[in-house]
């Protein structure tokens, strides 16, 4: 950085710079290879990226009187934009829509029906949309039964879907909670 020669050889010199450079070239391909693909792996439309958000889910029951838990956890997206899930489903063996949350009905969910994990990234009701939650958000939610009644959790295993607002499904194996 001076004016001071450096107290390397040129051939020494040239293996720093070569040294310098593979390494570089190495994590700019690993990372773009790991956000997008297609350099070693086929190509992925960011599902780990920053600008879409993942919702990852475990610990669905469906109890016998038709609630259902699900532990929720936002681990990817921009930190700056919360996610938007606008639905939540549960599905059958067959695939058919046994019980579904609109985003009507998840805004109106009770607070007290979400057991945040963290008090500075929260999974919370939105006033139009249905849940907001800011990437490192982790909750446990309780789904309340739908006024269609009740869900027959004799005839499992079940699926939750959950939608986002980019259009995006995460889906899990809900467990059949004992009696």
């Amino acid at each position: 950085g001076g004016s001071l020669p450096l107290p390397l050889s040129d051939g020494a010199f040239k293996k720093l710079a070569l040294t310098l450079f593979w390494i570089a070239v190495i994590f700019i391909v690993a990372t773009y290879s790991y956000y997008r693909g297609s350099v070693i792996t086929p190509f992925h439309g960011d599902p780990t990226g920053v600008k879409a958000h993942h919702v990852k889910m475990s610990d669905v029951r469906v109890l016998p009187d038709g609630r259902v838990d699900v532990h929720m956890y936002i681990d990817a997206g921009t930190a700056s934009v919360p996610a938007h899930i606008i639905a939540i489903r549960l599905l059958d063996y067959n695939g058919k829509v046994v019980e579904s949350w609109d985003g009507k009905q998840l805004s109106h969910l009770n607070p007290k029906d979400i057991h945040n994990d963290f008090a500075y990234q929260q999974i919370a009701p939105d006033k139009i949309l249905g849940l907001k939650a800011g990437l490192g958000a982790e909750a446990m939610l309780h789904l309340p039964v739908s006024s269609t009644g009740f869900i027959n959790t004799s005839s499992g295993p079940y699926q939750l879907q959950v939608l986002n607002i980019n259009g995006q499904k995460a889906e899990v194996s809900a467990q059949i909670a004992a009696h």
